[in-house]
């Protein structure tokens, strides 16, 4: 049996524990709010606050990245259908007759479809026939009849459309960008608390620079995913067609280009024959010279 002292040594124990365990969550409790206490507290000033944010720089940023990253996961996954934030490309490949002309049509179908060309390239194949490919940028709800409408060009080769969800990316760009408002609003606060003490100041300017600067790259690739979110983009590539060449045309082709070599040939003969009936003049009459020369000097010393 347990003794009365017994007794009494458990339950002080358990009390010690009970106290012990109530210290260490008040401690933790105050150690997680101090750096919200020093920022929104009836004593905010620079000091405090550049205080406050070197400690928030000394913690894991990694941390927070995947905190935000989770959150906009599961913001994602709530969003219905319609709302989700879609990237539409594709890309087509066209034999037409007429390059120019298709061309025109394309300009002509873009206007029709509220759309715009991108950029274009073109250039002269082997065979002068003319090749290029075009990028346009369409609503993303006039997609698929725009690319429907190109099939009246010519003949398609190939076709391919692709979709990328950038739902999740574009929430979390939100996020980010929205919490960076939030720490700027709070840092001109703060600057605007009269202190003497320079370096504090310093300080949270430096911060609010940073800050300001990542904004500014958020704002910008927010507008980036709106533009591709939307206005779909779509390649086209053009071709003439190749000339169709016949039996028959081949063989008074390989003709024509026979009686061409004849000719290159005879005329490069005759161009070699020329010009070595060119050079032995030449040498005949310097050699000519050459014997009258050696005549007279032969003559000159008789004398």
């Amino acid at each position: 049996m347990i003794s009365k002292r017994e007794k009494l040594l458990v339950a002080a124990g358990a009390g010690a524990a009970v106290i012990l365990f109530a210290i260490i969550m008040l401690v933790g409790n105050y150690t997680e709010c101090g750096l919200l206490r020093t920022l929104s507290g009836p004593d905010s000033s620079p000091r405090y606050a550049a205080a406050a944010l070197k400690e928030a720089g000394g913690s894991p940023r990694a941390s927070r990245a995947m905190a935000m990253a989770e959150s906009a996961a599961d913001s994602a996954e709530n969003i219905s259908q319609d709302e989700r934030k879609l990237v539409k490309t594709g890309n087509i490949s066209i034999e037409v007759k007429d390059y120019d002309s298709s061309v025109k049509a394309i300009d002509a179908m873009l206007k029709e479809f509220d759309g715009f060309i991108l950029r274009s390239s073109k250039y002269v194949s082997d065979d002068n026939k003319a090749v290029g490919d075009i990028s346009v940028k369409v609503k993303p709800e006039n997609f698929d009849s725009f690319v429907s409408r190109l099939d009246s060009l010519g003949r398609v080769k190939s076709k391919n459309s692709y979709i990328n969800d950038v739902t999740e990316q574009y929430i979390d760009l939100e996020s980010r960008l929205n919490s960076s408002l939030r720490v700027e609003k709070r840092l001109r606060e703060i600057l605007t608390i009269k202190t003497k003490n320079v370096k504090d100041i310093l300080e949270v300017e430096k911060e609010l620079t940073r800050v300001g600067e990542n904004i500014e790259r958020l704002k910008g690739r927010k507008k980036y995913l709106d533009n591709r979110i939307g206005m779909a983009e779509l390649t086209i590539h053009i071709a003439e067609e190749k000339n169709i060449v016949t039996g028959s045309y081949k063989f008074f082709e390989r003709i024509r280009q026979a009686f061409r070599g004849a000719v290159n040939a005879f005329i490069g003969i005759t161009s070699g024959l020329i010009i070595a009936i060119g050079a032995a003049l030449a040498l005949s009459v310097y050699g000519i010279l050459f014997f009258l020369l050696l005549a007279g000097i032969k003559k000159f010393r008789k004398k």
